[in-house]
């Protein structure tokens, strides 16, 4: 659709394009110039998967300014992008017929990958009355002791809901709850904002953290090209763990 799309545009006709979401700004000129630099100065081989030492402690960086993060540097990972992080994460995590909880409307990846990975998606609705917001009372009904995961996405692709924090010390009141669950807060629109209101990761959720967390962002609002994917949360599967 976005090929079509670009041939209308091409021959003169006017058209809205609600097919693939990207920001309708350039890639900053410093984020240029910093590749330049890097390729110039020899780094163009293979990196560690999960980063290098030096993107990783800015990563830390930028988790702790934004999110008021601040873990160990093995709980830092990068990724070609945020879908990456979240397909890891459940492939690392889901045994068949465990449920991954999505609210929806949703990005449409969300499900395929659950599924992928062996999971079964497990829905609650959003409805239009209501802001398309996460109602915490919904949330809470959709948990049954097979969930493993909880994905929240704000703001939302594709409503953008944002919900206010009301609305998020509500949602954190539940989870703890059901200390089964992972939450994953997959914040790629953080900075695609235009009010006051606060997101996840900035608010005190001890408790909801404590359940392992993992955040999870990427380099859409600075409109990277490739995007990367960042990510902060517990180690789930570890070497030591896997057979010889």
């Amino acid at each position: 659709m976005t090929v079509r799309a670009q041939a209308l545009w091409a021959v003169g006709h006017r058209v809205v394009s609600l097919a693939m979401g990207e920001p309708d700004f350039a890639t900053p000129a410093h984020a240029i110039e910093a590749a330049h630099r890097a390729a110039r100065a020899g780094n163009t081989h293979y990196p560690p998967q999960d980063g290098t030492p030096a993107l990783k402690e800015a990563i830390r960086h930028q988790f702790a300014r934004d999110n008021r993060l601040d873990d160990a540097l093995d709980q830092i990972k990068m990724a070609n992008g945020g879908k990456q992080i979240n397909a890891n994460a459940f492939l690392a995590t889901l045994d068949p017929g465990v449920e991954v909880v999505i609210p929806a409307p949703y990005w449409t990846s969300y499900a395929g990958q659950a599924k992928f990975a062996g999971g079964v998606p497990r829905f609650v609705v959003c409805p239009q009355n209501k802001g398309f917001r996460l109602r915490a009372e919904d949330l809470a009904a959709a948990i049954t002791q097979r969930t493993k995961w909880v994905v929240l996405n704000c703001p939302n692709n594709s409503s953008s809901a944002a919900p206010g924090e009301a609305d998020l010390c509500a949602i954190a009141e539940v989870l703890p709850r059901y200390p089964h669950l992972r939450v994953l807060s997959d914040d790629i629109y953080e900075h695609l904002i235009y009010d006051v209101f606060r997101l996840l990761f900035r608010l005190d959720l001890k408790a909801m953290l404590a359940l392992g967390a993992l955040a999870d962002k990427a380099g859409r609002a600075q409109h990277a090209r490739p995007p990367i994917g960042l990510s902060d949360g517990p180690n789930f599967v570890s070497l030591e763990s896997l057979p010889a």
